[in-house]
């Protein structure tokens, strides 16, 4: 009876060790490794919510910085070609590029905190804060954006030197005097590359969160240490095999394979609780500064979704292997338990 008892124990422990070691991977490579930030940044600029959300933004961006002079003249050109460089942008490999860089960088400053132990639990952000600067990537379109709308200026105004000179006189019921509007796209561009500089550009990713891992106790709730603890998982997985190896050892007859099946039922458990627990709303979520344009919120919101779906599918080659490798322990354990048992009775 003892031996039963402690194998089933070995097991449970096995069991358990397991699903941590697995986990443990997914998470050490989330918070370690670039492939997640480079599959979400891919899914983010190809999002059809992005893509409408995205002009209405810059188009505020460069509103802002346009003089007065060249709205009166752009026009509608100015949504025109606003509508078509931002789509161009989200299709541009140097604007991918620096969308990586940019969350890539804040990653990798924010995983080294992790580990330096800086971030900690019950923090006003949660687990801690990626905070991803947009800044050179805004300055890039939006200097850019100026250019082509600079250019279709110069068409517009047809004049045969190409200059963007406009003539004196009423224009839409307003006096103007003679305007260079070179040199006002060129006020727009510094003006553009300022805003692109401030703080408040930027979009903060919030990571974890005293619920977002763990349930089961007040007291193990603390996301900060396991996502520290994720970088140990390859001793989960060694523990996990000396207990199981163990409990099969210590099983006497049929007993041996209830043993085997009970490790299989605890990965399958750990495999049907994943997507649940990555599906929720703490475990990743983003915001931006309270002083940031309202454009960029509803940006940052239509990215949000994206991002958590591009999280919570990350975690989908583990929850696969332990539904099917739990699944096939169950089987084999239940065979070996049937197995000895028909030998036992004859």
């Amino acid at each position: 009876m003892a031996r039963r008892i402690v194998s089933l124990l070995l097991a449970v422990l096995a069991g358990l060790a397991g699903v941590l070691a697995v986990v443990g991977a997914a998470v050490d490579q989330a918070i370690r490794e670039p492939e997640l930030t480079h599959t979400a940044v891919d899914r983010v600029m190809e999002d059809p919510d992005v893509e409408d959300a995205a002009p209405r933004f810059v188009l505020d961006l460069v509103e802002a910085a346009l003089p007065r002079e060249i709205s009166l003249v752009a026009g509608d050109l100015i949504r025109e070609v606003t509508d078509h460089s931002t789509g161009a942008a989200l299709e541009d490999e140097r604007v991918r590029a620096g969308v990586v860089e940019s969350a890539e960088q804040a990653r990798a400053d924010w995983a080294d905190r992790l580990d330096a132990g800086e971030v900690q639990s019950g923090s006003d952000s949660d687990a801690g804060t990626l905070t991803v600067p947009l800044g050179p990537v805004v300055s890039h379109v939006g200097v850019g954006l100026v250019d082509d709308l600079a250019d279709g200026t110069a068409d517009l105004l047809g004049n045969d030197d190409g200059s963007l000179v406009v003539p004196g006189g009423s224009m839409f019921g307003v006096e103007m005097p003679e305007t260079d509007l070179a040199v006002l796209f060129d006020r727009a561009r510094d003006g553009i590359r300022e805003f692109a500089g401030q703080d408040r550009l930027s979009v903060l990713v919030h990571v974890g969160g005293d619920d977002a891992l763990v349930s089961v106790s007040s007291s193990l709730a603390d996301a900060p240490a396991l996502m520290r603890a994720s970088a140990h998982w390859v001793w989960a997985a060694v523990a996990a095999a000396v207990l199981g190896l163990a409990a099969v050892i210590l099983g006497p007859g049929r007993w041996r394979g209830i043993a085997i099946a009970v490790v299989g039922l605890l990965l399958v458990g750990g495999g049907l609780a994943i997507p649940e627990a990555v599906a929720s709303p703490d475990l990743v979520r983003l915001s931006v500064p309270e002083d940031a344009p309202r454009s960029l919120a509803d940006l940052t919101e239509a990215v949000d979704g994206v991002v958590r779906s591009a999280v919570a599918d990350s975690f989908g080659p583990s929850t696969t292997g332990l539904l099917f490798g739990g699944g096939a322990a169950v089987v084999v354990g239940l065979l070996w338990a049937a197995l000895a048992e028909r030998r036992r009775r004859s």
